[in-house]
């Protein structure tokens, strides 16, 4: 049976132009506004479909519709083993003839709304990156479709260049670099076995061995770096000046062990990249150990395990 024909208005470009207007101004209206951040891509691995030296170095002012009208979607905050996973999502809608104007006429490669790209919600200060794109909702109002659906999911910084200009936005990366003194001490140590990645380290000038309160100097190791003819370390948040000559030693509160420096300089405000979790002491492995050890005898054997049946 065919359906009324006098009901039917799919053809009226005028109305769809209606349609269309009315949608914007609601979003307009009701909305939020959101920076649409494109990801430039470098290197992609066509087998994964990623790519890991991919940047974003651009930011476009868009209105958006949040969907979400009681708190974000998502697990909430979830404590994980290596701390607190967060993992709000969201759902937004978008004109398209608003993202024409102000992404597709600057960006032509960029036809819709991309999977991968980044949504900054001032709202919340939040970086979101999309996860799905839906363009056919709502579904063909009088025969046309006017927004995008996206699907966001809280950003996970993986060493991406954040360098859009704005600063709200670059501070992902910006709290992600740390200024660092850079210096070498000998191989070996005399004593301990080797420094930890996060613990604590102090100088105790012109004595080897000496004890934590009676510390001229003290200091964050952010790294170790072992080498097979000297080996360099990362520090941070320095307490007064260390002596990097090569008689004077620094030594680790956890670890106990101690080294010579190699030289007499050091090259400070080194920038490097951290890792949102590596720098901690409490997701070190090597630091967990050694501190594990002074509660638990991890040295007790376990009667039922199959080395000794």
């Amino acid at each position: 049976m065919a359906t009324n024909p006098y009901f039917k208005s799919y053809d009226s470009i005028t109305e769809q132009k209606l349609i269309d207007n009315l949608t914007i101004e609601t979003i307009k209206a009701t909305g939020r506004d959101i920076l649409y951040i494109p990801r430039d891509y470098l290197v992609i691995d066509k087998l994964f479909g990623e790519d890991p030296e991919s940047k974003f170095t651009e930011g476009y002012p868009l209105e958006a519709y949040l969907v979400n009208v009681d708190r974000f979607d998502g697990n909430r905050d979830v404590i994980m083993k290596f701390g607190v996973q967060i993992t709000d999502r969201a759902s937004i809608l978008i004109s398209k003839t608003r993202f024409e104007e102000e992404v597709k006429l600057k960006r032509t490669e960029i036809l819709k709304p991309r999977t991968g790209d980044l949504i900054y919600l001032p709202l919340s200060k939040s970086l979101f990156e999309i996860n799905y794109v839906e363009d056919e909702f709502p579904f063909y109002q009088l025969g046309g479709l006017t927004t995008y659906a996206l699907t966001l999911e809280l950003f996970t910084y993986s060493g991406e260049v954040i360098n859009t200009g704005i600063t709200d936005v670059d501070e992902v990366q910006l709290a992600r670099n740390v200024k660092t003194t850079y210096a070498f001490i000998n191989v070996n140590p005399i004593s301990g076995t080797k420094l930890l990645d996060g613990e604590q380290v102090y100088q105790v000038l012109g004595v080897t061995g000496g004890s934590l309160q009676n510390a001229t100097t003290t200091a964050t190791l952010l790294n170790f770096i072992q080498g097979s003819t000297q080996n360099a370390i990362h520090l941070i948040e320095i307490s007064g000046g260390f002596s990097f000559a090569t008689n004077q030693t620094i030594r680790g509160t956890d670890s106990g062990a101690e080294y010579y420096f190699k030289g007499s300089t050091a090259i400070s405000d080194t920038t490097i990249s951290k890792d949102p979790f590596t720098s901690t002491p409490q997701s070190d492995n090597d630091l967990t150990q050694t501190k594990g050890i002074k509660i638990f005898d991890f040295t007790d054997i376990d009667p039922f395990s199959e080395g000794n049946y």
